[in-house]
């Protein structure tokens, strides 16, 4: 990618937050996460840095740009599924189906496992803030589920578990040099093993 140029002076092209995205990943795995700056990532976009911020509030957010449509599905898929199910079964159905979702747009992801897995590793602050939103809409879901408040016990377990078992598996995967390993194998084995560890016998 090269930097975008303008068709009249001061006015570089439409940005895009995919654009900005693309630029990012290729500074991302020329210079390395931390190296790269803000300024890097607009200037190679052609934008200002008043831009960038305009789609991402840091460069930690560039990671997620494949994730967040995603993630921001989860609240209502939640309120989709089936009755039949208990809250956890369906908090483990709904985290399955991102990550298939994830799987089935491997090829077309921006950014890659590598370069989500060094910039993770590298500012962890927006992993942080997203499974802290991911924790708060379940808690919400298992409320409902549970007649109960989103900050009783029971809700905010469950919302930390899918937090815990989607955090760990996303790193688990992104780590994975595995060729076909998908995320969905992680989220399942993550699920198994929080569901064996809850039936285990006294």
């Amino acid at each position: 990618m090269t930097a975008a140029t303008s068709s009249s002076p001061g006015r570089p092209r439409a940005a895009s937050r995919e654009l900005l995205a693309e630029a990012a990943v290729e500074l991302f795995q020329r210079d390395g996460f931390e190296a790269t700056t803000i300024a890097q990532i607009s200037q190679l976009a052609g934008v200002s840095r008043n831009t960038f911020f305009n789609y991402f509030a840091s460069k930690a957010d560039v990671l997620w740009f494949d994730f967040d449509p995603l993630l921001a599905g989860i609240g209502s898929q939640l309120a989709a599924t089936s009755g039949t199910l208990s809250a956890l079964e369906a908090i483990a159905a709904v985290l399955q189906g991102f990550a298939r979702e994830v799987d089935a747009r491997s090829g077309d992801l921006v950014v890659g496992k590598t370069v989500f897995a060094a910039g993770a590793r590298g500012d962890s602050s927006a992993f942080d803030t997203r499974m802290s939103t991911l924790a708060g809409v379940v808690a919400e879901y298992a409320a409902v589920r549970l007649n109960d408040d989103p900050d009783a016990l029971q809700p905010q377990l469950l919302g930390a578990l899918a937090a815990t078992v989607l955090r760990v598996s996303l790193t688990s995967w992104a780590r994975d040099v595995q060729p076909g390993s998908g995320l969905s194998t992680h989220v399942a084995e993550g699920m198994g093993a929080v569901t064996r560890m809850l039936v285990l016998p006294r």
